[in-house]
C-alpha cells in the first residue's frame, strides 16, 4: 500500500523540493496549504491539497482525521527578525508546532519529521565557535524572537517523544542554497550582491548546504535518523565576505569591499531605529544587526555518520544558484 505522507509549509522552497522527491519515491502526499489557488503547481506534481490554518487546531485535526498519515513532515514556520513581529513567530512556530504535534498523537502517526534550524543551536561569536547538536544554546541574552520560537518548538517536539512515545526527529538545516532560493525574501541582500549594489559585508559566518544535499538527508532521515534526536544539516563554513565575494564572482560584478563589524552595524540600526519615528524604514535591524556579526559555523559530523549526509562545496553551491536567478531574470 502507498505511504502517505503530509507535509506543512509545501509551497516553501525546501517544501516544494521535498514534496516532489516524496511524490518521485512514491508516496501519495497531502500538502496543507493557507492558499490552494497559490499551489496549483503542487497540485499539478500530483499532490493532494487541503486548505488549513497552521494555528487552528480544528482544521488541522481534520485533515489528519480524513488522510491518516503515515508520517509527516513539519516544515511550516515563520521567518522574521524584528521584535514587533515576535507575536506572529511565536503563533506560528510554537502554536503551530504544538498543533501538529498533537494531532500526530490524536491520530498515532508513525513517524513526525520536524524541520528545525541551526538557530534552535545557537550561534557563534567568532571563527573558533563551530557548534554541534550537543552544544548548549548559547543567545538565550539576546531574546532573539526567530531563534527562541523554533527553539521552543523543538522542546515540544521532543517532550512528545518522550512523554507521548512520538516517533520524533528533529532536523537542523542552516542556510540552504540552490535552484529557486533566490526566490525567498531572506535573500535581499544577496540579490542585492549579484547586481553590484552591496558596498558592505558584515564580518560574521555562515553555513552553506545545497538544496538537494539536503532533501538526500531528510529523506535518508525516515529510516536512518534516531527518534529523539537532532541532526545538523550543514555544509561548508564561510565567512559572509566570502559569501558575497562568489556570488560577486559568479554574477560577473563587483564584490562588497568594506567589511562591517558588530559595533559599526549597531550604530546603523540604531540610528536608523531612531529615525524610525519619522517614518523612515530601517534597512538593518538591531537584531539583523547582531545576527549578521556571528558566526553560524556548525559540525554535521553526525548526520554525516548517521544519515550518510554528503554535502557539495559552498562556491558550487552558491554559483548554482546564482546562475539561475540569472536564467529567471531575477538578476
Amino acid at each position: 500500500m502507498q505511504k502517505k505522507a503530509l507535509i506543512t509549509g509545501a509551497t516553501g522552497f525546501v517544501g516544494s523540493w521535498l514534496t516532489k522527491r516524496l511524490i518521485k519515491d512514491g508516496y501519495d502526499v497531502i500538502a496543507p496549504v493557507r492558499n490552494i489557488k497559490k499551489a496549483q503547481e503542487l497540485n499539478s506534481e500530483g499532490a493532494t491539497l487541503e486548505p488549513y490554518s497552521l494555528t487552528d487546531s480544528k482544521s488541522i485535526n481534520s485533515i489528519f482525521k480524513k488522510h491518516q498519515p503515515d508520517i509527516v513532515f513539519h516544515l511550516a514556520g515563520y521567518i522574521a527578525y524584528k521584535k514587533e513581529e515576535r507575536q506572529k513567530m511565536y503563533e506560528a512556530n510554537v502554536t503551530g508546532t504544538q498543533n501538529i504535534v498533537s494531532a500526530c498523537t490524536k491520530y498515532k502517526t508513525s513517524k513526525l519529521i520536524y524541520m528545525s534550524s541551526v538557530v534552535a543551536i545557537g550561534a557563534g561569536q567568532n571563527k573558533n565557535d563551530v557548534l554541534d547538536e550537543m552544544s548548549p544554546f548559547n543567545v538565550g541574552q539576546y531574546d532573539f524572537g526567530y531563534f527562541e520560537t523554533k527553539k521552543e518548538a523543538e522542546s515540544i517536539v521532543m517532550a512528545a517523544h518522550k512523554k507521548e512515545g512520538l516517533h520524533a526527529i528533529c532536523l537542523n538545516p542552516s542556510t540552504i542554497y540552490g535552484p529557486g532560493d533566490m526566490l525567498k525574501g531572506s535573500r535581499k541582500a544577496q540579490l542585492k550582491a549579484a547586481k553590484g549594489k552591496m558596498p558592505f559585508y558584515p564580518k560574521g559566518g555562515v553555513s552553506i548546504i545545497h538544496i538537494e544535499d539536503l532533501i538526500s538527508a531528510v529523506m535518508a532521515s525516515i529510516t536512518k535518523a534516531k527518534p529523539g534526536e537532532r541532526y545538523i544539516l550543514s555544509g561548508e563554513n564561510i565567512s559572509l565576505k566570502e559569501l558575497f565575494s562568489i556570488i560577486s564572482k559568479a554574477a560577473k560584478v563587483q564584490p562588497p569591499k568594506i567589511g562591517l563589524n558588530r559595533p559599526v552595524m549597531l550604530t546603523i540600526a540604531y540610528l536608523f531605529k531612531g529615525l524610525g519615528i519619522l517614518g523612515i524604514k530601517a534597512p538593518l535591524s538591531v537584531e539583523n544587526a547582531y545576527i549578521a556579526s556571528m558566526y553560524h559555523w556548525f559540525d554535521n559530523t553526525k548526520a554525516t555518520n548517521t544519515l550518510g549526509l554528503v554535502t557539495r562545496p559552498a562556491e558550487e553551491t552558491i554559483k548554482e544558484s546564482v546562475l539561475w536567478a540569472k536564467e529567471h531574470s531575477l538578476i
